[in-house]
């Protein structure tokens, strides 16, 4: 059976210890690489290819490439987006992979273009840079999730995550649920649901941008990226958020506090 890494490394709530991380790129941490980085490249191959072993085995080969080619020499905080060098790394492995397989097929290196590999995802009419972005996003909020979990785990207030994540992310495949919704099903009062999804907001936001501080080390590169998550979202809402989802949020009022 084919399985995403766990999430429960998750980065601690305000632990700014994000250049550290980024440290351990530069210093060709390659174990930490495939930790941090294997799920958003397993979900893309897994979109682009046929079968979720097929983007197993060259998610692998991606990483096997890293080292051997020794990758993260070229990549910089300096250099531009690493998200981005990511995908034009993973990109010519998808690309080459498709011209081997047409090759042993039909007995010819016949040239194949990255917008010529089918999308198998629900998501078809993506770009494979939008398919790769979408994955990347995707996990990232995925990840900031469990650092909410985590945290509101240490403080023993299991109600407020439920409430936020029923919100934001639904349970088990199922649709979100409303402010109502959720009251009725936690036994809470509209006010406590109100403050429980703010205030686990706030720290979704900051971890999220913890997150990104881990791969984008200057003010500017964060912004940047930061700026790119929120015109991605625009155009592609991925679970419940939306741009100004990302955004630093006000604490609630008064009258909502408990």
């Amino acid at each position: 059976m084919v399985d995403e890494v766990p999430f429960g490394d998750a980065v601690p709530f305000g632990d700014g210890d994000a250049p550290t991380r980024w440290s351990r790129i530069q210093d060709k941490d390659y174990e930490y690489l495939a930790l941090r980085f294997w799920n958003p490249i397993f979900r893309f191959l897994k979109s682009r290819l046929t079968s979720a072993e097929e983007a197993q085995e060259l998610a692998q080969e991606v990483f096997v490439r890293f080292m051997e080619k020794d990758l993260l020499v070229r990549a910089s905080a300096e250099r531009g987006s690493f998200r981005n060098f990511l995908f034009h790394v993973v990109r010519q492995m998808l690309v080459d992979h498709y011209r081997a397989r047409s090759a042993a097929k039909r007995g010819t290196d016949k040239t194949v273009s990255i917008d010529q590999v089918g999308d198998q995802s629900t998501s078809s009419h993506l770009s494979p840079e939008e398919s790769f972005d979408y994955a990347w996003y995707e996990t990232l909020l995925d990840r900031a999730r469990e650092v909410v979990k985590a945290n509101y785990a240490g403080k023993g207030s299991s109600d407020a995550y439920r409430a936020f994540r029923l919100f934001y992310f639904g349970e088990r495949g199922k649709p979100r649920l409303s402010h109502e919704e959720i009251a009725r099903k936690l036994r809470l009062t509209m006010g406590q649901v109100r403050n429980h999804i703010h205030r686990a907001k706030h720290v979704f936001q900051q971890s999220v941008q913890d997150l990104v501080s881990e791969y984008a080390t200057t003010d500017q590169d964060r912004q940047s990226e930061l700026s790119d998550f929120r015109s991605f979202l625009d155009r592609h809402r991925i679970h419940g958020f939306g741009p100004g989802d990302l955004d630093a949020s006000a604490e609630p009022p008064e009258d909502e506090k408990e």
